[in-house]
């Protein structure tokens, strides 16, 4: 075999590895673009992960052991359901903010926070704000009032007013590249007789 046929036949093998290299990644790209249509159909739904940020009053008693959930509900009436908001023993403390980290169904945009608790022992809750992560967009909610199981000290179950929202003016849902490059190099070894 001369040389320079041996250099074409490389050259076919490399336009064939390249075309194989570029089905492969369309393929996987048009396979994860139907995974993120199937999920992001309505009636699939997506999680998400939300920071909760609330502020106990600095009131005498202000502070509580009782167990304090948080709802978080959306434009479209999706909700997430109660989530209990603990990430240690000494959460809801007289005049301290506590931040949890939770993660429940995507509601879309945020309109809404119940607040409830779930014990004896009364908590005065001034605001709760909500962060859902990875959007830029933060919500703080005014509660200002007592919580208890008890009626006598408070309210168990409190929806919480919209202050406002705080949101980046653009969002990356995702990138992909437009031209793909793949460089490699091949040995060869010939060995004349």
């Amino acid at each position: 075999m001369s040389n320079s046929t041996f250099v074409q036949l490389l050259k076919n093998e490399e336009t064939k590895m390249k075309n194989l290299i570029s089905r492969i990644f369309v393929g996987a790209i048009c396979a994860t673009l139907a995974v993120f249509l199937f999920v992001a159909s309505p009636g699939n739904v997506l999680a998400a992960t939300y920071t909760v940020t609330t502020q106990t009053g600095d009131v005498k008693n202000g502070g509580t052991n009782a167990d304090v959930f948080i709802n978080i509900s959306g434009k479209d009436g999706n909700e997430t359901g109660a989530i209990e908001l603990d990430n240690s023993s000494n959460n809801f403390e007289r005049g301290e903010p506590d931040i949890f980290s939770i993660s429940g169904d995507d509601v879309g945009e945020i309109t809404g926070v119940e607040m409830s608790i779930d014990g004896s022992n009364a908590w005065y809750v001034e605001d709760v704000t909500v962060e859902k992560n990875n959007s830029g967009l933060t919500y703080r909610f005014e509660c200002d009032l007592w919580m208890s199981s008890n009626s006598n000290e408070g309210e168990q179950k409190h929806d919480c007013p919209l202050v406002g929202s705080q949101a980046q003016s653009t969002q990356t849902l995702f990138t992909f590249p437009l031209e793909v490059q793949v460089p490699f190099e091949i040995q060869v070894k010939i060995n004349r007789k």
